[in-house]
Order: structure tokens, then sequence, then C-alpha cells
């Protein structure tokens, strides 16, 4: 099941062609975000590499339809890792994959939002702003070719990423497990630090007994700060082990929740 198999070009191209034309934001919802629209982008070459095992193709599209978030023009490099790892680990390589998107994730986030976001709007669309205020048609010529130059990036993110993973592959195969669970430990890294400063619950309840006032996130915090947003998530990750909920579920319990506990005053 390990022989390599080399996903042609035209199924690559028309992998690439489904992200360019969807983007990974093409079916962004709150409980997978991009997933949806990754696994779409990807199919074509799922359905390539695991022609011959149908079972392994379902097991594919379920681990590629998980939970996936990153700048948008960084999708095509992870895409590429991907497939290059895959064409020659097949099966194998789905205990692999996630936890290497995972920590790839957050990093290229970062990365791309500021130098293909923020970088290029600041300065080109500063510029293009000010020439057209001024009348001067060439500003939206100039923020245009901007935007065609960042997406034409794509395409050797795409070849950079399916070099790599080519690479990772053939250069350190026996080492794959280790890596593997090297990747994990940073994956889960990630996913704590977003804890403490994605997730927020700031306690406002105060408790009175004549001058003394003894505020509720002031005590907390002495205790173990980012100890609600904690206790949060592991609420959360006890319920998705129930049969009965799901992540929609989920979602509007913790929503009704702050809502009540806002109104009586416990959360602010």
């Amino acid at each position: 099941m390990n022989d390599q198999i080399n996903v042609p070009a035209n199924i690559k191209n028309k992998t690439l062609r489904r992200f360019v034309l969807f983007g990974s934001c093409g079916s962004l919802n709150y409980e997978k975000m991009q997933g949806l629209s990754y696994c779409y982008a990807m199919y074509p070459t799922l359905k390539y590499i695991y022609k011959d095992d149908p079972e392994a193709l379902k097991k594919a599209v379920l681990t590629h339809l998980q939970f996936y978030n990153t700048n948008v023009m960084f999708t095509p490099f992870i895409m590429g890792v991907d497939i290059g790892i895959e064409e020659t680990q097949k099966r194998t390589s789905l205990k692999t994959i996630p936890s290497i998107k995972t920590s790839l994730m957050g990093p290229l986030a970062g990365l791309g939002d500021t130098l293909l976001l923020s970088a290029p709007s600041a300065i080109f669309g500063g510029i293009a702003a000010s020439m057209a205020v001024k009348g001067n048609i060439l500003g939206a010529l100039l923020w245009l070719a901007v935007m065609i130059v960042i997406k034409l990036l794509v395409i050797p993110f795409f070849k950079a990423g399916y070099s790599s993973g080519v690479k990772l592959i053939s250069t350190l195969k026996d080492q794959l497990q280790s890596i593997t669970g090297s990747i994990s430990i940073v994956g889960l890294m990630v996913v704590g630090s977003l804890i403490s400063t994605v997730v927020t619950a700031n306690v406002t309840a105060t408790y009175h007994s004549g001058k003394l006032a003894l505020k509720g996130q002031e005590i907390l915090n002495s205790i173990m700060p980012g100890l609600i947003p904690a206790a949060l998530v592991l609420l959360v990750f006890w319920l998705l082990g129930r049969k009965s909920m799901t992540p929609v579920r989920i979602i509007l319990l913790v929503l009704i929740l702050a809502v009540v506990l806002s109104a009586i005053g416990f959360l602010g």
C-alpha cells in the first residue's frame, strides 16, 4: 500500500483550479471554518490516489473535512505538502496529515496575513487610494495589478509545497513517526495558546462585606490566569464526546450560557 504513485499534472492542476475558483473561504462556516472548501479542492487528487482503495478514500475525505483555517494564499502550499505525502504514503499518511496541517496553519496564517494582506493593503492600497481620490485611474489599475500578482503566487506556493512534501518523505521516511509526534505536540501548543488569547470570559461578580470588596476576576487571576477559558474549553471537549451533542448544539449552548451569565452580572 506504500508504493509511490505520481499524481498526473492535470489532476494536480484541477485541484489548484478548484482552489483558485472557490478559494479556502468558498464555504466558510463556524464548525469547520475552511475545512469543506479544502476537501472539495483536494477531492480530484484524493480520488486518483485512492482509486484502488474505496475505504481509504472515505477515510481521506473525512480526514480533510476536519477543522482547517489559515491565510487563503498559503493554502496551496499546505495542499502541495499534503499531496506530496499522500501520493507516497497513501492510507498510512492519514494519521500524519492532520498534524502537519495543524502545525502549518498557525504560522502561515500570521505570515500570510502580514505579508500578503496587511502590508500590501497599507503600502499599495494607500498609494492607490491617494491616486484615486485625485481622479487618477492609475490608482485603481495599480491596486488591481497588485491583487493579480498576489493571486498568481498560488502557483509557486503549490509547487514549493509539493516539492517539500516529496522531500520530507524521501529523506525522512524512517523518522516520520517521530516527526508526526513532534508536529502533534506543536499543534497542541498552538491550540493551547489560542485558548488564552482567543477565548475570553471576565468575571464581573464582586463580593462586598462592609468596606471589603473581593473582585471575582482578581481572585481567579491569583489562582490561575485564564482559568475560566480553560474550563470552558474542557467543557466543550467533554461535550464533543457525548453522542447526543453536535458542534452546532454546543455553539448554541455556549451562546445561551454566555448571555445568561452576562444578564445576571456574573460575566462581562
